[in-house]
């Protein structure tokens, strides 16, 4: 994440749960950014093109990155 935002880029974790669907569960990490929605579009598309899809079989659907303006 530190390649495509930077290192202090602040990053927010939490679990997400369904009440309605039992045992559902995800990972959800917010990247907190104060850039543009474009640059920071941008920024998203490099972590995903470096790092994020390289690894996405291993999070077997359970963990999301998104963007939080802050």
């Amino acid at each position: 994440m530190g390649d495509a935002f930077g290192t202090d880029t602040p990053l927010v974790v939490a679990v997400e749960t369904d009440p309605e669907v039992a045992g559902w569960e995800e990972l959800r990490v917010d990247v907190e950014t104060t850039l543009p929605v474009d640059a920071a579009d941008r920024h998203l598309e490099v972590f995903d093109t470096i790092w994020w899809l390289a690894n996405l079989p291993r999070a077997q659907g359970k963990l999301f990155f998104t963007l939080a303006f802050v």
